[in-house]
């Protein structure tokens, strides 16, 4: 999954990385039986620090979930 854009809460579009979006995105993926692990690149320069912990809570449930959570850079 790539994220691109400045972080910030709600909807958005192509250009940022809004909450609702991702955390929608997050939660098909960690309710999909075939994925094995979500790879995660962020390219931000920052934004809002609420949305920030909001997406990094539904990524907590998704290593919770026993899928591994690989951030780009360790591959």
């Amino acid at each position: 999954m790539y994220a691109e854009g400045g972080i910030q809460d709600g909807e958005g579009d192509d250009s940022n990385i809004a909450s609702l979006d991702y955390i929608k995105y997050i939660q098909d993926i960690r309710k999909d039986k075939d994925v094995k692990a979500l790879v995660l690149r962020v390219n931000s320069g920052g934004g809002s620090a609420l949305a920030s912990e909001i997406i990094w809570r539904e990524l907590e449930l998704v290593k919770n979930k026993a899928s591994p959570l690989l951030p780009r850079w360790a591959m």
